[in-house]
C-alpha cells in the first residue's frame, strides 16, 4: 500500500536511503543529519514523501519537491542549525562539508537545466534489497508522478550517475524519462538529468 509519508515513518525512511545509496554523501552525514533533511519533505507545502507498506513494514519510499530551487533555498535558511547539528561529527572531521551543503542547496537553480515553480524534482527513491524485483519502484514513482501532477507540476526531474548505473537508467527510461544533460557533480561524479513531460504523459 502507497501512501503519504507521516513523522512517524522517518526512521524507516533513513534505513532504507542508509540502506539504497550506501557510499554517497548525505548517506556519510549520517542518519540525524537525514531524519532532518527528509522531514521538510514532509512538512513544507511544496513538498511530497510517499511510502510503501507491505505486511505492515515500510519498505520503500520517494521523496521530492515542486519548485525545487526555491524550496532548497528555504529549507537551508530555516532548517540550517539543526542540519548542521545533525551532521556534525562529519563536519567536525571536514568543515568543507558545511559549504557543501550551501552550496548545493543555494545554487541548485544554475545547476539544472530545469527547477522553475512547474517542475517538480525527484530527489530520492529506495526500496530495501530484498524487496526488490516486485515492482514496488515503479508504484512509488507512478505515484510521485501523479502526486506532482496533482501539485500543479508539468515536469518531473532527477539526477542519477552516468557510469555503472545501467539497470537504474533503463528503470527511468522505461517510466519515460529522457536524458535532457549530462553534467559533472561537485563530486567529481559523472551525471544524468532526466526529465519526465506529465502533460504529454497525461495524453498517451
Amino acid at each position: 500500500m502507497i501512501r503519504k509519508a507521516l513523522p512517524d515513518d522517518l526512521g524507516d525512511i533513513v534505513t532504507i536511503h542508509m540502506s539504497g545509496f550506501d557510499g554517497f554523501f548525505l548517506s556519510s552525514l549520517g542518519p540525524s543529519f537525514l531524519r532532518t533533511f527528509y522531514m521538510d519533505f514532509l512538512t513544507d507545502e511544496n513538498g511530497c514523501c510517499l511510502v510503501d507498506v507491505e505486511d505492515g513494514r515500510t519498505v520503500g519510499f520517494a521523496a521530492g519537491v515542486i519548485d525545487p530551487s526555491s524550496y532548497f533555498r528555504r529549507t537551508f535558511r530555516r532548517r540550517w542549525p539543526r542540519l548542521i547539528l545533525g551532521s556534525l561529527g562529519r563536519v567536525v572531521k571536514n568543515p568543507a562539508v558545511l559549504a557543501k551543503l550551501a552550496r548545493r542547496a543555494l545554487t541548485y537553480p544554475s545547476s539544472s537545466s530545469h527547477g522553475g515553480s512547474d517542475s517538480a524534482l525527484l530527489s530520492s527513491i529506495a526500496v530495501l534489497p530484498e524487496f526488490h524485483n516486485r515492482k514496488i519502484g515503479e508504484r512509488l514513482l507512478d505515484a510521485f508522478l501523479e502526486e506532482s501532477a496533482s501539485m500543479g507540476a508539468s515536469e518531473v526531474v532527477l539526477t542519477t550517475d552516468r557510469h555503472r548505473n545501467e539497470k537504474v537508467i533503463a528503470f527511468y527510461k522505461k517510466m519515460g524519462f529522457d536524458v535532457k544533460r549530462v553534467f559533472t557533480s561537485y563530486e567529481g561524479r559523472y551525471m544524468y538529468e532526466l526529465a519526465l513531460d506529465l502533460d504529454r504523459r497525461a495524453v498517451q
